[in-house]
């Protein structure tokens, strides 16, 4: 696969719980020139690599989940037209150079089922029901300390009935020390930002 690079702009997020600002590079802005998203990116003077990880289901012990996929797609929320669609499977971030952050964020849309989350360690990652009730939660660290987890949730999406069918939010991991990799992913799950600070 070609690499490619791409950089961005600050934009900040300007909420209560997610006060400090942070770059921010949209996967519409990661596919200008090309329909794949690339393998690598940079965020301000970092650069990182992107890959797909495997989903685990929930059990004692956890279990690979079979039948996964991610598409390009248009999720029509977080007023992007492309996110990155994520059906049972995780999407990896890794830095690879430059600056090493303590603070990765995604904003993403979600309509429906389980998500894992992980940061700084292999799989299997944390498995949970709802991507909310991480806000507050703490993920264990054994190299680098405890990671924060903190969820906004900015919108929910109602369909023309004004049933809710998911939400769109901020979820943000945010290390005592510096950030190595993260994973988020689910079953039926958009990213459409990826922000680093």
């Amino acid at each position: 696969m070609k690499k490619a690079l791409f950089t961005v702009a600050v934009l900040a997020l300007g909420t209560a719980q997610m006060a400090s600002a942070q770059s921010c590079l949209s996967i519409d802005d990661m596919l200008k020139g090309g329909e794949q998203l690339p393998s690598t990116i940079q965020i301000n003077n970092t650069e990182f690599s992107l890959d797909i990880g495997g989903f685990w289901e929930m059990g004692n012990p956890p279990t690979p989940a079979s039948g996964g996929f991610t598409e390009l797609d248009k999720p029509e929320c977080n007023g992007t037209d492309f996110g990155f669609r994520l059906g049972k499977a995780t999407l990896v971030v890794t830095h690879v150079d430059g600056d090493q952050p303590k603070q990765i964020s995604f904003r993403f849309c979600d309509f429906g089922g389980h998500q894992n989350v992980a940061a700084n360690r292999d799989q299997p990652p944390e498995w949970v029901d709802d991507v909310r009730r991480l806000d507050g939660e703490i993920l264990p660290d054994h190299d680098r300390g405890e990671v924060n987890m903190r969820v906004q949730v900015t919108r929910e999406l109602r369909n023309s009935a004004n049933v809710v069918r998911g939400y769109e939010g901020v979820l943000d991991f945010e290390g005592q020390d510096e950030l190595q990799t993260v994973q988020f992913g689910g079953e039926e799950l958009f990213i459409t930002h990826i922000c680093a600070g």
